[in-house]
């Protein structure tokens, strides 16, 4: 409603819940050239939270892929938050094992075919009186840009686990990706070879600046006593068994926060799992 108010034209494409497919490797033609045609006409492609997994499965199948890419080297603004700024990466610190993100929940949330949306809040999930037992997984994303990212980073959601500190096994798993871990209220804009990091005045988050340099702060309960901003982490491969983390400087080059992995290991038995759990109604 925001950008309606603000003078845009919205449209949107049905890419969750679609049923015009019938096997993986078969790419509806009408579909496409509608798909092709939004694309192509839109000034920014934004994409919403919901289950990575299930949306990277769907995109793949569809034949989407490719006009993603085409839509950012023409240079369309692509963004997106939570699963819309993991499927950039080359994959992401996903919730996608938390039932809340499956496609029936999603679809009660925020509204199906014949359905009216029950809540309007952000779609991540947040921790409430009763732990769920669900894990992260990582989950690829589009490759657009390389890097294990972690939204959220700042946040405990329903399963009772800090992210920061999930994201940290999740890198000591997987050490041949540079980690980027971006706080609930901060984002990174990415324009040509240049970025900078904005971080949404007047909320919190886990940078907290010291007499010896910037530190994280979060509290055990998920009290976050900074501001919003972004984490590069790695783990050195002379130290396995630690991951090292800085501060995002809040504007530079993109070369200087960002690497091509040596290698990426993907998570395929809690993929599979999470598959058989959540099913994309194609693989």
């Amino acid at each position: 409603q925001c950008f309606v108010d603000g003078g845009c034209t919205v449209t949107s494409l049905d890419v969750a819940l679609t049923t015009t497919y019938t096997n993986k490797n078969h790419h509806e033609e009408a579909f496409l050239q509608s798909a092709d045609k939004k694309m192509n006409a839109a000034d920014i492609i934004i994409v919403g939270g919901g289950n990575t997994l299930y949306a990277m499965d769907r995109w793949e199948t569809m034949g989407l892929l490719p006009l993603f890419r085409q839509a950012m080297e023409k240079g369309t603004i692509v963004t997106g938050g939570s699963a819309g700024a993991i499927c950039w990466f080359d994959g992401g610190h996903s919730d996608s094992m938390d039932p809340d993100t499956y496609a029936n929940s999603m679809s009660q949330q925020f509204g199906g075919p014949n359905t009216e949306p029950t809540t309007t809040v952000d779609e991540s999930s947040t921790l409430g009186e009763t732990v769920k037992d669900w894990k992260y997984i990582r989950v690829h994303g589009m490759g657009l840009l390389p890097g294990l990212v972690c939204p959220h980073h700042d946040r405990i959601q329903s399963n009772g686990i800090l992210r920061a500190k999930d994201f940290d096994q999740m890198l000591l798993r997987h050490p041949g990706e540079l980690g980027i871990g971006i706080d609930h209220w901060a984002a990174l804009i990415v324009t040509g070879q240049d970025y900078r990091v904005l971080s949404l005045e007047g909320k919190s988050g886990s940078v907290v600046m010291g007499e010896k340099g910037e530190k994280f702060g979060v509290d055990d309960d998920g009290t976050a006593n900074g501001i919003p901003g972004i984490w590069i982490k790695h783990v050195d491969p002379k130290d396995s068994n630690k991951v090292h983390a800085r501060v995002c400087p809040s504007q530079g080059k993109l070369k200087d926060i960002l690497q091509e992995p040596s290698v990426i290991v993907e998570d395929v038995e809690s993929v599979n799992t999470c598959r058989a759990a959540n099913p994309s109604g194609f693989i």
